[in-house]
C-alpha cells in the first residue's frame, strides 16, 4: 500500500510540473549536431540596372536570421507565448546580434519573461528552413542588445560537388567603417512576415517566415542625450524604410552592403509612449554595436569576432 501510495505522488508532482510549464523541462537541451551548408554564391558587383535595395537584398539577406522565441508565461489559452524577431549573424563561428526584447519581453506594464527557447530560421538563400536551436551568450536591456550562439557545429561546403568543407558559416555581415548621416540610405533587411497558427502553441506555432526589404534614408541621428531622446537614452539612427517587431533586430545596411545600424523598437514621443510615429523607424548605430560586443567579449573572457568593412574589402566573405 505505501508504495503505491508513493508512486501515485510521485506521479502527481510529475503531471503538476508538465502542466504548469516548469523550465525544468525547457532546460534539457539537445546534444550538438553537426550542420552541413550548401555553397553559396554571392556576387560582390551589381549587375546592370540593378537599384541599390536590389544590390543589397541579392548581396546580404543570408547574413539575416529569423528567431523564434516562446516563453513560458501560462495564460487561459496556453503555457507558453510566442514572438517572431530578426537577428544579424556576426561571424563565422555563428554568433547571432539581435535586439534584447528576444531575451527580456515585456508581456505586462513593467513585467518581463526569459525565453524558454530561441531558435533561429536561416534565410531562404541557404534553402533550409530547419529552427536551429540558439543558446544565449548575454543581454543588456538597457543598451537594447543580446548576443546568441548557434547550439550546433555548422560547416559549409566549399564546391558543388561537396568534396571539402570548412568549419563555419560561409557569410557574414560587415559593419560600416563610416558613421550614418542624413540623407544616407538605409536599406532594411528582417523577418517581416510571421504567421502563427497560434501565438500560444509555442514553436509549432509558427507557420510561415519570410523575410522583407525595405528602402528609405536615413532621416536623423540622435547622438546625445536629453529629455526629448527615445527608448531611455539610447543613441538612435531613425530612418524613413518601413518597418514592423517581426523586424526587431535585423540590420539596416546603407548602399554597399553594409550594416550602419540594428532595427530596434519604433520612434515614439517620450511623453506618450503609444504615440508611435508611423512612418519613422529606428536603429542602434554600429557604435553601440561594436561597444556591446567588446563588453560582453570581456566579460566571457573569449573573442567575439566581427567585421569592419574597409575600403575594397569584400562583403560577408568568408576570407575577411
Amino acid at each position: 500500500m505505501k508504495k503505491h501510495f508513493i508512486s501515485l505522488w510521485f506521479l502527481c508532482v510529475f503531471a503538476c510540473l508538465l502542466l504548469s510549464g516548469c523550465s525544468w523541462f525547457y532546460a534539457q537541451t539537445p546534444t550538438p549536431k553537426d550542420v552541413y551548408l550548401d555553397p553559396i554564391n554571392i556576387p560582390q558587383q551589381a549587375e546592370n540596372g540593378e537599384s541599390a535595395a536590389e544590390f543589397v537584398a541579392r548581396t546580404q539577406r543570408a547574413n539575416v536570421v529569423s528567431l523564434i522565441a516562446v516563453y513560458n508565461l501560462r495564460t487561459e489559452y496556453g503555457n507558453t507565448y510566442t514572438q517572431i524577431f530578426s537577428g544579424v549573424i556576426l561571424d563565422g563561428d555563428g554568433f547571432v546580434l539581435t535586439t534584447s526584447d528576444v531575451s527580456d519581453l515585456e508581456y505586462a506594464d513593467g513585467q518581463f519573461v526569459r525565453p524558454s527557447s530561441v531558435r533561429a530560421v536561416l534565410s531562404d538563400a541557404y534553402g533550409d528552413d530547419t529552427r536551429y536551436l540558439l543558446d544565449l551568450v548575454s543581454y543588456d536591456s538597457s543598451c537594447g542588445l543580446a548576443l546568441y550562439r548557434f547550439h550546433d557545429n555548422f560547416y559549409h561546403y566549399t564546391d558543388d560537388a561537396h568534396s571539402a568543407a570548412k568549419s563555419g558559416f560561409p557569410l557574414w555581415a560587415n559593419f560600416s567603417a563610416d558613421s550614418a548621416s542624413v540623407g544616407d540610405a538605409a536599406i532594411a533587411i528582417g523577418n517581416a512576415v510571421g504567421v502563427l497558427n497560434s501565438p500560444f502553441a509555442g514553436v509549432n506555432g509558427i507557420t510561415y517566415l519570410q523575410q522583407s526589404v525595405t528602402q528609405g534614408v536615413v532621416s536623423s541621428v540622435q547622438t546625445s542625450a536629453s529629455e526629448n531622446r527615445p527608448a531611455g537614452g539610447k543613441n538612435l539612427l531613425l530612418f524613413s524604410a518601413p518597418s514592423n517587431e517581426n523586424m526587431y533586430g535585423g540590420a539596416l545596411f546603407d548602399k554597399n552592403g553594409y550594416v550602419i545600424g540594428l532595427i530596434a523598437q519604433q520612434f515614439s514621443d517620450p511623453n506618450n509612449e503609444d504615440d508611435f510615429l508611423p512612418r519613422v523607424s529606428a536603429a542602434l548605430p554600429t557604435d553601440d554595436l561594436t561597444a556591446f560586443i567588446d563588453s560582453v567579449s570581456a566579460e566571457k573572457q573569449f573573442a567575439i569576432p566581427y567585421t569592419i568593412a574597409q575600403s575594397g574589402s569584400q562583403q560577408g566573405a568568408e576570407a575577411a
